[in-house]
């Protein structure tokens, strides 16, 4: 059942007019679902992922940013969330964010290596060897209090750590995370 319905909204997906909408788009499944995000702060980040790349200034990826938000809007692959904080947010719908990670893994696999692990009430790091491989991974919104592990990720991109219980870090955390 889940295949036919993901199969049937991923329509909207691949219709997408390129394929950085579709980076982007994806990129979005980093937050757990229904999460309200901050518009300003995504277009950042897809800014310094270089994910905007047809521009080398901020208020020009704005621009850009700007209109993919649109797109996917206009889509219905993300929803309006209104103003929180004095921002503008959008949100990803939970069965638009499933089908966003079923991507991640039946087609984008080879390309993204998308770890996520947002608001599924861990209490503790996941397995290293799991994400190990990760270019984009989030373990957002959970109650993680240490990460006392060494995780060897050579093409991380993305670690979204945020709204846990962080008390500690371990030294060498960030040992080979960076090439």
């Amino acid at each position: 059942m889940e295949n036919k319905v993901f199969l049937f909204l991923k329509f909207s997906y691949d219709n997408l007019s390129n394929a950085t909408m579709k980076c982007c788009f994806l990129y979005c499944c980093l937050y757990p679902e229904d999460y309200c995000i901050p518009k300003k702060r995504l277009m950042e980040y897809w800014f310094c992922e270089g994910l905007l790349n047809e521009f080398d200034r901020i208020s020009e990826a704005q621009m850009q940013g700007n209109d993919i938000i649109s797109s996917l809007l206009n889509a219905c692959l993300l929803e309006n969330c209104g103003v929180i904080g004095g921002e503008n947010c959008v949100k990803m719908h939970d069965v638009i964010h499933d089908m966003a990670l079923w991507i991640t893994r039946k087609f984008e696999a080879t390309e993204s290596n998308f770890f996520v692990k947002a608001d599924v009430k861990l209490f503790k790091e996941p397995d290293v060897k799991a994400w190990e491989s990760g270019k984009r991974i989030s373990l957002m919104k959970n109650k993680i209090a240490v990460l006392k592990e060494t995780p060897k990720c050579p093409n991380l991109r993305t670690l979204f750590l945020s709204q846990n219980e962080l008390q500690m870090i371990s030294n060498g955390f960030f040992q080979f995370i960076l090439h």
